[in-house]
């Protein structure tokens, strides 16, 4: 009964907003765990945040010594986290009894959603800058993948339901 009433009672931009921190969600979570962020010219090297792989096995990432992948790695983890917790705390700004449409949880959500997109925007400008330098057994990365485009995305739509989150608390006062 409370999704009911969340949906009838709230905004048209509150609404907007679950619609777009729902597909940075499904963006995030793909980006996360697939391992097609940057792909050889050939084709047959994959590689991932935490493994790299070709058609037949695949290698952990983690514990890498090379610095940059380190920094990439923490910064996806931090922008990964935030753009889960920016999707509860929306879903509760929306359906959750008395955090519906609660002035400081739509101001979490949109503060949650800015920074952390920022987070992302280093992961993503830290790979996409390196891509090409050797990382254990991968060579010559030279094509970023569809995993890396939907981090792209996810971060971009991330800052959109944020900055919307903002002009949702403003017009609800």
């Amino acid at each position: 009964m409370s999704i009911v009433v969340g949906l009838k009672t709230s905004s048209i931009l509150a609404k907007i907003c679950m619609l777009l921190i729902f597909v940075s969600t499904v963006a995030n979570w793909i980006s996360f765990t697939t391992t097609s962020w940057g792909i050889n010219n050939s084709n047959t090297w994959y590689t991932g945040i935490w493994r790299k792989c070709t058609a037949d096995r695949c290698a952990m990432l983690d514990g890498v010594t090379v610095v940059w992948f380190g920094v990439f790695q923490a910064f996806a983890v931090l922008g990964f986290m935030g753009i889960n917790v920016a999707f509860v705390v929306i879903a509760l700004y929306i359906f959750g009894g008395d955090l519906r449409g609660n002035r400081e949880a739509g101001t979490v959500a949109a503060v949650i959603c800015i920074f952390t997109s920022m987070f992302w925007l280093v992961a993503v400008s830290a790979f996409g800058a390196e891509v090409d330098l050797e990382i254990g057994l991968v060579k010559d990365l030279d094509k970023l993948g569809f995993s890396y485009g939907l981090a792209v995305a996810a971060l971009g739509i991330e800052l959109i339901t944020g900055l919307l989150m903002v002009v949702e608390v403003i017009t609800s006062a």
